[in-house]
């Protein structure tokens, strides 16, 4: 191994390099690249001498080409800062010296010669960075870029602007070009071994870099089949296809997940980020015997499963279930559904897809149960891991149901139902009554009907929490008010801006404001607010009316029956 500062003049003076597989993608946002240009101009106005901007660690595969281990995001990034310079700096010999910093060029083969860039991205970003950033080939700027894409855009954009403001403020750019050259350092480290690349890799990790669990996976991917002589491009194919279904900044979420939804004893669910790498390590040498073709490509089948359940793409009351679930904060359930999908995916399993909605609707009722017997939220993953680990028991649904059965807690609904379920302190409690009230709404409707909200949201109380309105001093004592205030059969759901313009009103100006208004303009959207337009007046009689009725709707949703 071999380390020594260098110039930035000299980094990009005679060598290639290319982005290996296992390398997470290009991921600096408009603020790392404003910080770098920014502290490389402070350093110029200070007349610095020295600047460095970190390392680069390469694998030398000859005497001019390096494979890139750690710094492609700034070896990127300071090309762009090249391409931005080239438009900017009003001097020809300028410009033909930074070009041949950022595309090479054999002039003396022919005279049309094929171009290639000095950094070798990777295939899903070369169109854009090499033929639309580079060159500024318009036709090459895709109609939907990639999250990756839409990141060297911007950042190339960021350059642009910036140094259009330092000509506005009389900045010499040829002489800051000159000053990047040749007082901005790097220390540019290069090993000889291949495999020590991934040793290298994590080292960096270790010491601080911050590399993302997708990053460490990968990394240990590749490391595996190398290891086992197996073709790097099928397995690559498969990640990127990942990538691009799930996101690059969703990646490590998706991974966690789906570990998660891998296991097969509950003490191994319980997987922690930390131990990630070494989890899915364990799994690819025991479960696939280091067969990573296989093992990437039930990922890429998981990570299908995953985006069906993160877009909520079901209909009926599969999608209304799922549409309410991530009112909570967590998306620990989620783990156990990627469970049960997956499974379907085996050939002969013992699970099919018609079988899902009878688990997710019979899932929600034990989970649910947890939630309104107030248990801790390690309680409400015992109900996840345990139907994670009966999936992967290879039980048929009856026998997955039959596990569940015996966290069901029909009474802890029951004391749910009739307590204060609103409870302004309890973030909790919140959470939970706008997904109680949101479900009763779409019980009330034709399961065929989904309806998607947008803005905010807010529960409603129709008798005030706060009673200054003579329309309720002579209905309700102050003693009723106190008991039924933040019971079920006195909340609703309305949009924001509704909600504070009925405020304290009286029930007939409250009714007007339901309706839309004397525009009439009939936004009322949420079944559960239209019903209480049935009623006349809003006194004990019709709020302890409503109250039981809700309280029978809550019932069908929730209440778990013996099992036959």
């Amino acid at each position: 191994m071999k380390a020594a500062e260098e110039k930035i003049q000299e980094i990009f003076a005679t060598r290639k390099y290319f982005i290996p597989s296992y390398q997470r993608p290009y991921s600096w946002d408009e603020d790392n690249a404003k910080e770098l240009v920014d502290d490389i101009y402070e350093s110029y106005k200070e007349t610095s001498k020295e600047y460095f901007i970190g390392s680069l660690i390469c694998i030398s595969k000859d005497s001019s080409t390096f494979e890139v281990v750690d710094g492609q995001q700034r070896l990127i990034t300071m090309t762009l800062l090249f391409k931005a310079l080239i438009e900017s700096v009003p001097i020809e010999d300028v410009k033909y010296d930074l070009k041949n910093k950022i595309i090479l060029k054999d002039v003396y083969n022919n005279k049309n010669a094929e171009v290639e860039p000095r950094i070798r991205v990777r295939n899903k970003e070369f169109d854009v960075y090499m033929h639309y950033l580079l060159q500024g080939d318009k036709k090459f700027l895709p109609k939907n870029p990639s999250y990756t894409q839409q990141l060297l855009i911007k950042n190339f954009d960021v350059f642009l602007k910036y140094f259009e403001a330092r000509k506005n403020e009389g900045v010499d750019l040829r002489e800051f070009t000159g000053f990047i050259l040749n007082n901005v350092y790097v220390v540019f480290v290069t090993t000889n071994s291949f495999a020590s690349s991934y040793r290298l890799f994590n080292v960096l990790n270790t010491r601080g870099l911050s590399l993302s669990q997708s990053d460490l996976i990968k990394n240990k991917i590749f490391e595996i089949a190398e290891e086992n002589k197996i073709n790097h491009d099928d397995i690559e194919r498969h990640w990127d296809e990942i990538e691009n279904l799930i996101g690059i900044q969703h990646m490590d979420g998706f991974l966690i997940a789906n570990e998660i939804s891998q296991q097969k004893t509950r003490d191994q669910a319980a997987v922690p980020r930390t131990k990630l790498v070494e989890a899915v390590t364990k799994r690819i040498q025991e479960k696939y015997k280091s067969e990573m073709l296989a093992f990437t490509s039930d990922l890429k089948k998981s990570a299908i499963n995953y985006k069906k359940i993160k877009d909520i793409d079901f209909d009926g009351s599969l999608r209304n279930i799922l549409y309410c679930l991530n009112f909570f904060e967590s998306d620990e359930w989620m783990t156990a559904f990627l469970a049960f999908l997956n499974k379907t995916d085996e050939n002969n399993g013992p699970l099919k897809f018609h079988d899902f909605k009878k688990f997710v609707e019979f899932f929600e009722k034990v989970y649910l149960h947890k939630w309104f017997s107030e248990e801790a939220k390690g309680q409400r993953r015992v109900v996840c891991y345990a139907a994670i680990v009966e999936i992967n028991s290879n039980k048929q649904l009856h026998g997955i149901i039959q596990s569940l059965y015996k966290y069901k807690n029909n009474e802890g609904l029951e004391n749910y139902l009739n307590s204060d379920v609103y409870d302004k302190n309890s973030s909790s409690k919140l959470r939970l009554i706008r997904y109680v009230l949101f479900r009763i709404d779409q019980y009330m409707q034709d399961e065929s009907i989904t309806k998607i909200y947008h803005g905010t949201i807010t529960i409603e109380h129709i008798l005030p929490k706060t009673i200054n309105n003579v329309y309720w001093n002579i209905r309700f004592s102050e003693e009723e008010q106190r008991q039924w205030v933040h019971k079920l059969g006195n909340l609703t759901l309305i949009s924001g801006v509704k909600n504070s313009q009925a405020s304290n009103s009286g029930f007939n100006k409250k009714m007007d404001i339901y309706k839309g208004g004397d525009k009439g303009d009939k936004k009322v959207s949420f079944d559960i607010a239209k019903e209480i337009l049935n009623y006349s007046e809003w006194n004990l009689d019709s709020l302890s009316k409503r109250h039981e009725k809700l309280i029978g709707l809550s019932k069908d949703i929730w209440y778990i029956t013996p099992l036959s």
